[in-house]
């Protein structure tokens, strides 16, 4: 689902946050992103002064989004800018839905009636994917092969655990080590879902974040396709976002910006003081490198760096940038 003119505007969503980074780049100043946003209703009024261009374009976004204009404003931004390296962002954002991301799902024959249930909710969500599974394996192709070629193909890899499935000796020995090496080359995303209690804890996939929340099995939740749902609904923005990086010129998978531009963004996700947001707008990139030496100078990761920023700036709960990237970003990486 397109993403522009839906309300509230999803900050969650990794496209929208990307969205209002490229505007605060491109719109910075406070004339010009009250000149762009006012051609489309929005009530300069409204607009408050002492803001960042990042949080100025949040709440642009916002007011836009009610009034069913950031399409419009979209289209007006791409025709202004028809080379900017945005564009292919542009392009996605704009695109009808069709680009699709495709899901390999690995699992224990004897968990396939939970595998054509996942199947049926992900169709019923309208996610932009193709599932693909053993059984979609057309007669007379070289079995083996074939799922190899689906598995190098796939940008989103499931596992499905349970008992049976941890006792299946291609799952651990051809498929875990391949799924694990196309994510560590930042081809694909890694996700295990919990079908069944089972000691998932010790094998190679406890490290990477499991679903459902809380490690709660599918079997065994009242009614089942409360927790389906909560799976699917988990896996929305992760979609997304492989999308928003397919969309990239060479389709290069990245999380985020690299280097100073990927810190300064986690920055902005913690810091709400008006004269450190604007001081953090000023740093340039030698400056940048010089502030993270300062915040990791004790060894902290930079996840425990901005967790301990956010706690000092009275946090009650994390801002929504934070808690969406926190979810969907390596955090430990954010600042190499």
């Amino acid at each position: 689902m397109a993403i522009v003119d839906t309300v509230p505007f999803p900050v969650r969503d990794p496209r929208a946050a990307e969205l209002q980074r490229v505007l605060a780049e491109m719109y910075g100043t406070y004339p010009q992103a009250l000149s762009l946003a006012g051609a489309f209703g929005v009530p300069l009024n409204d607009v408050r002064l002492n803001l960042t261009p990042m949080q100025r374009w949040g709440e642009l976004l916002g007011m836009l989004a009610v009034r069913g204009k950031v399409r419009a404003l979209v289209e007006a931004v791409r025709k202004q800018h028809p080379n900017d390296r945005n564009l292919p962002l542009f392009n996605a954002l704009l695109a009808e839905p069709g680009g699709k991301v495709q899901i390999y799902v690995s699992y224990s024959r004897k968990d396939r009636k939970l595998v054509d249930e996942f199947r049926l909710f992900v169709r019923e969500a309208s996610l932009p994917v193709r599932v693909f599974y053993d059984l979609d394996i057309a007669p007379g192709q070289v079995f083996s092969e074939e799922l190899r070629r689906e598995l190098d193909r796939s940008q989103l890899v499931l596992f499905f655990l349970s008992s049976d499935a941890l006792s299946s000796a291609y799952i651990w020995e051809a498929e875990v080590p391949a799924a694990i090496a196309l994510n560590e080359q930042g081809r694909a995303r890694v996700v295990p879902v919990l079908l069944r209690p089972c000691d998932w804890t010790k094998t190679a996939l406890a490290k990477y974040h499991l679903l459902p929340r809380g490690a709660r099995p599918i079997v065994g939740t009242r009614p089942r396709s409360r927790a389906w749902t909560a799976v699917v609904e988990e896996l929305r923005p992760l979609i997304a976002e492989i999308l928003v990086e397919q969309a990239r010129p060479g389709g290069t998978p990245r999380l985020m910006p690299a280097g100073p531009d990927r810190l300064r963004l986690a920055l902005y996700a913690v810091l709400d003081q008006p004269a450190e947001l604007e001081l953090l707008d000023r740093l340039d990139e030698r400056e940048l490198a010089a502030l993270w030496q300062r915040l990791s100078a004790d060894g902290r990761s930079m996840a425990e760096v901005l967790q301990a920023l956010a706690q000092r700036h009275g946090e009650q709960a994390p801002q929504p940038l934070w808690a969406a990237w926190i979810e969907t970003v390596q955090p430990d990486k954010l600042g190499t």
